[in-house]
């Protein structure tokens, strides 16, 4: 039962870092997506 414990606890804990750094990359692709769509228009307009 410990040890079932312990490798959940450790599966979680190593998901959570991942699903954060997978939600920092989309926000900053979208950060950099929306950067450029305002540039080109700044520019073009």
């Amino acid at each position: 039962m410990t040890a079932g414990n312990t490798n959940e606890i450790a599966t979680s804990s190593a998901a959570n870092p991942d699903r954060r750094l997978r939600n920092r990359i989309l926000l900053i692709n979208a950060a950099v997506w929306i950067a450029i769509i305002v540039l080109v228009r700044w520019l073009l307009f």
